[in-house]
């Protein structure tokens, strides 16, 4: 009886093993410098080798999960988050997931990380398989304006709006960024997009305490956010010079801002348009 129990064991280990071993797993983050506060977003791909089609799903243990660490080894405090739902792979396939580390972790402090993600096929045992390390960097950024607003919401808090300026390896990026003004905890860092500071950024805030930030994106484009205190993005639109001088962040009645003397731009409609104009030279 004790002999064919340690048969079954065995089998168990080994077909355990075999099970992950016939799984690919790999990390990337799709960004390697970051802003404190900025989402980073790791993305984890996972071929099926078994030859049957296979369901991560979590069960004792979630089937994946993150290593964090500093770049003196330390671990990073894990916040608390929903455990991540059930992947379907078939037989011979991969599939990628993308996971938000800002929000598994406490990410508050600039300095150097590296990920590490262990999946787990058995989801009912503690040990999994890790993907090797990917690195990344957190930085503070460069401080471009700054406002405090108070009363903010039925508690009455005080929140500071932050502009950053930040250089990545390409070009010149903006960041809003909203913190407590009591504690100067970072609450959320909003990614603008590209800026070319040949024209000074347009900042207001308007009668209802929201952020307005109007940029030059590109030799031809604005962009106008609208940001909310808790740092929800009420309203993104882009705009083009209108015959004289350039757009312009305009306080109207009852505190309201827009974009005055700019020629309102959808990109979209814009695609529309042109491919039309192609369909119609198209035709004999």
């Amino acid at each position: 009886m004790m002999r064919r129990f340690l048969a079954c064991s065995l089998l168990t280990l080994v077909c355990s093993g075999t099970l992950q071993a016939q799984f690919s797993s790999s990390i990337k983050v799709l960004k390697r410098n970051h802003i404190v506060g900025e989402p980073v977003i790791a993305r984890v791909t996972l071929t099926n080798f078994t030859g049957r089609e296979q369901i991560l799903q979590g069960q004792r243990m979630p089937w994946i999960s993150f290593m964090l660490k500093t770049s003196h080894g330390s671990p990073v405090i894990a916040r608390s988050h929903p455990a991540p739902g059930p992947v379907r792979i078939a037989a011979g396939q991969s599939v990628a997931r993308d996971f938000n580390l800002t929000r598994q972790f406490q990410l508050n402090l600039p300095g150097n990380y590296s990920v590490t993600a262990v999946i787990r096929p058995d989801s009912n045992k503690i040990e999994g398989t890790n993907t090797p390390p990917q690195h990344f960097q957190l930085s503070e950024g460069r401080p471009y304006w700054s406002q405090k607003v108070g009363n903010v919401g039925p508690d009455g808090t005080t929140r500071e709006y932050r502009l950053l300026q930040f250089r990545s390896d390409t070009s010149n990026q903006l960041f809003a960024q909203i913190r407590d003004a009591q504690s100067g905890q970072t609450l959320r860092t909003i990614p603008l997009g590209d800026v070319l500071l040949l024209r000074k950024p347009s900042i207001t805030i308007d009668g209802k305490r929201h952020l307005n930030v109007l940029f030059l994106t590109n030799p031809s484009t604005y962009i106008h956010y609208c940001i909310s205190p808790s740092g929800e993005v009420l309203t993104r639109d882009m705009h083009r010079r209108a015959a004289t001088g350039d757009p312009r962040l305009t306080i109207m009645d009852r505190g309201v801002a827009v974009v005055t003397n700019s020629i309102f731009y959808d990109p979209q409609e814009a695609a529309r348009k042109k491919a039309m104009v192609r369909k119609i030279s198209e035709r004999p």
